[in-house]
């Protein structure tokens, strides 16, 4: 049951209109890159995927896995 706050929270409809993704690599080892420069290529890939300008999109969410 979800909690009596969510219950009357308004409903929008939400689209997930591109998806972008890097090769990782752990910041410090050689030839790696930070963090920053891992997201802003992972974002120009998903805006180069959902073919439109950062200007209208209104969030976005990120994330990461590392290891099995």
């Amino acid at each position: 049951m979800l909690p009596v706050a969510s219950q009357n929270l308004p409903q929008r409809l939400v689209f997930v209109v591109g998806v972008g993704m890097t090769k990782f690599m752990k910041p410090g080892l050689e030839n790696s890159r930070g963090y920053p420069d891992l997201a802003k290529e992972a974002a120009q890939k998903a805006l180069a995927d959902a073919q439109i300008p950062y200007s209208v999109v209104e969030q976005a969410c990120i994330g990461y896995v590392y290891g099995m």
